[in-house]
């Protein structure tokens, strides 16, 4: 097994998580992707143009 994968195995092998934070992770990791917590998208410039202005009429 490559410990260097992820830093989530590397500070397992370490000892610097206990097995309840390493059971945790995977479902952190998921419930963080859920909410946006990805970052930011690429632009997609094929996608229609909206005027979002918001101009008084």
């Amino acid at each position: 097994m490559n410990i260097r994968e992820s830093a989530l195995t590397t500070m397992a092998a370490r000892g610097v998580l206990n097995a309840a934070q390493v059971a945790a992770a995977p479902r952190f990791r998921a419930l963080w992707e859920s909410m946006g917590g990805m970052g930011a998208s690429a632009i997609d410039y094929g996608r229609e143009q909206v005027d979002a202005a918001g101009r008084a009429i």
